[in-house]
């Protein structure tokens, strides 16, 4: 089956002032077998950490596993997007996009960010949905 691994786990386990407890919390899942990142996540990690850090963080993410985001992932995304929104949800549209990456490729989604599992109450998204460690 597979996991992937959500921006915001990545971003505790890079974060040096990360609590100890979470970055344990996040490596459980990071040391599991078959983890992927997917392409939206690895755009929101690129583009928003700082510029000392990038040749490093490419490094690292080119030995993780790559999910490709096909063509048609744009109109699933689409799609999702208007579920979401016919239910009520105001899901931001990297979020959906990862969410449908996941659906389409059978994957699950280990994250921080709530919203992922109300998604999965409207579509067969398999989150598993953390509280951060105190």
């Amino acid at each position: 089956m597979g996991i992937v691994i959500d921006t915001s786990l990545w971003i505790d386990h890079f974060r040096p002032s990360t609590p100890r407890a979470v970055k344990d919390q996040v490596l459980m899942y990071l040391n599991q077998k078959d983890v992927f990142i997917a392409e939206p996540i690895l755009f929101e990690l690129l583009s928003n950490c700082p510029r000392r850090e990038h040749s490093r963080l490419e490094s690292y993410f080119a030995l993780v596993p790559l999910l490709p985001t096909p063509p048609r992932l744009w109109r699933e995304a689409a799609q999702l997007g208007q579920q979401c929104k016919d239910a009520g949800l105001n899901v931001p549209a990297m979020d959906i996009l990862i969410a449908s990456l996941c659906i389409h490729h059978g994957v699950e989604l280990a994250t921080f960010d709530s919203h992922f599992s109300d998604i999965g109450q409207i579509a067969p998204l398999k989150a598993v949905c953390l509280a951060r460690a105190a």
